[in-house]
């Protein structure tokens, strides 16, 4: 199992991920009790579209706690220019 840190809900249908951590329960690198109620449970971490990463977008992605599914939104990335 993969576990899901959640943050600051947006609405009901969207909820920001903050960690994906995929050895919760690891004697010497896994999450607490507490940590592990700050978050969900998931069998799979769905791959971000490729193609919207090759356009230069960032991947965000968030959780649906209604449909229980994680999905991505696409942000494009603001390139800072040299001085």
């Amino acid at each position: 199992m993969i576990f899901i840190g959640l943050g600051d809900a947006i609405n009901a249908k969207k909820v920001n991920v903050e960690l994906v951590h995929y050895q919760p329960y690891d004697k010497e690198h896994g999450l607490s009790n507490e940590q592990l109620s700050a978050g969900v449970m998931v069998n799979a971490v769905p791959e971000s579209d490729h193609e919207e990463i090759e356009k230069g977008n960032h991947a965000k992605m968030y959780y649906n706690p209604q449909a229980k599914q994680l999905f991505y939104e696409y942000v494009p990335v603001k390139h800072q220019q040299k001085a």
